[in-house]
């Protein structure tokens, strides 16, 4: 063989063996990319489910919230309305009830 043969097959030979180091470890960097990134998404799924229940639960308090204010009115409506008719029964009219009278308000001309 020439020498430059030789020389040509030993730089091809130590270019391959170069080539199949650098494809091993991009497989490897990526396989530790893609484990990293797995890991990041089950990390953030959990945040989401935990983040997704306390936003559930919020939504129930706030309902149970909106209920007992929404109770309140009607029996705070409730009580009113007894009160306002117990004022204007018959019953009281007779006994000498008579409605307040608003006060005549004059006006002074200039």
């Amino acid at each position: 063989m020439a020498p430059h043969n030789r020389e040509y097959q030993k730089i091809r030979s130590q270019n391959e063996t170069e080539m199949k180091q650098c494809q091993v470890r991009d497989r490897d960097e990526k396989q530790a990319l893609v484990s990293r990134q797995l890991k990041e998404r089950q990390n953030l799924q959990t945040q989401i489910s935990h983040t997704t229940q306390e936003h559930k639960l919020e939504i129930s308090n706030l309902r149970q919230d909106i209920s007992r204010y929404i109770e309140i009115g009607v029996q705070s409506q409730q009580i009113l309305r007894e009160e306002y008719n117990k004022s204007n029964s018959p019953k009281d009219r007779s006994q000498g009830y008579e409605p307040e009278r608003q006060p005549k308000i004059y006006c002074h001309q200039r």
